[in-house]
This record gives C-alpha cells, sequence and structure tokens, in this order.
C-alpha cells in the first residue's frame, strides 16, 4: 500500500488493509510448509509401476494414533457435554486452567 493511498483513508482503514497483508502473507506461507510436508506425511504413494499403491507402514502408524488417541476426547464430549457445558464453562474454571497449564509448561521448559 502506497504513502498516498494512506494519507486518502481512515486510520481504521489503513490498519484494516494492513492486516488483510498480514493475513494474506501468513496465509501464504502455511499453504507453502503444508505443500512441502505433505510427501513426507502422506503415507500412500505409487509404486515404480505406477499402476500399484504402496503404503508407507510408519507413517500409516503415526496417522492411525493420532486417530485413536481423539477417540477417548470424542466420546468424553459426547456423553457429557451439557454437564461440561453447565459446570465448566465458566471463567473461573477458564482462567483456572490457563494459568495452571502455562505453570506447567514453564516447569516441564526448565527441567
Amino acid at each position: 500500500m502506497s504513502e498516498q493511498d494512506c494519507k486518502d483513508m481512515l486510520p481504521s482503514q489503513v490498519i484494516f488493509e494492513n492486516l488483510k497483508e498480514l493475513i494474506r502473507a501468513k496465509n501464504t506461507a502455511h499453504e507453502s510448509m503444508f505443500k512441502f510436508h505433505w510427501k513426507k506425511m502422506w503415507p500412500f504413494r505409487l509404486g515404480e509401476n505406477k499402476r500399484t499403491v504402496v503404503v508407507r507402514k510408519k507413517v500409516f502408524s503415526v496417522w492411525f494414533k493420532v486417530i485413536v488417541a481423539c477417540v477417548p476426547g470424542a466420546i468424553v464430549t459426547l456423553l457429557f457435554d451439557d454437564f461440561i457445558e453447565a459446570h465448566l464453562h465458566t471463567p473461573f474454571v477458564i482462567a483456572a486452567a490457563l494459568i495452571v497449564y502455562g505453570v506447567a509448561f514453564i516447569v516441564v521448559e526448565k527441567h
């Protein structure tokens, strides 16, 4: 954005335009990193004759473990959704959790 464009705009419009440019740059960076690492993350490859599919067992194992690790959280959320919203969605509980986890991260990083 040029200086002349900025002079003709309100301060809030300048801030908004700058934020749009930052978001665009950030999304481009994330997209390029995703494209760069996708071949390492995807467990399926074409074989040497380009007609068969080869499964890389180590990568597939990681994806399987991530999916299995999400299942208990999904089950607990489905079963206790009303209780969680009624009792744990309060500002005090959220603030306490943030403080506890913040201190825990600091302690873990120091050791």
